[in-house]
């Protein structure tokens, strides 16, 4: 999945801070916090399956509470995402 976490350490890069993210398609309207990341499935096939692995390996965490998938990025993953 080296597209999907290439996409990750750009958004923390740009994002330090950020650890939430949801996951939508393109055509779908989100009223989200503002400050959320979001990764498409359009842009990354079996998207759900790619998170379930990381969500196996404890490096993210699923936080959903309403109709949208939402995660957290554990320290560790983050970390390991800016390091240079």
């Amino acid at each position: 999945m080296p597209d999907l976490i290439s996409e990750m350490r750009k958004d923390l890069t740009s994002n330090p801070l950020s650890r939430e993210f949801v996951i939508l398609k393109k055509s779908w309207v989100y009223g989200g916090k503002g400050y959320e990341l979001v990764y498409y499935f359009d842009d990354h096939p079996d998207l759900e399956n790619k998170l379930l692995i990381l969500q196996n390996y404890g490096l993210i965490q699923d936080i959903t509470y309403n109709n949208t998938k939402r995660y957290i990025i554990t320290e560790e993953l983050a970390s390991y995402l800016t390091r240079e």
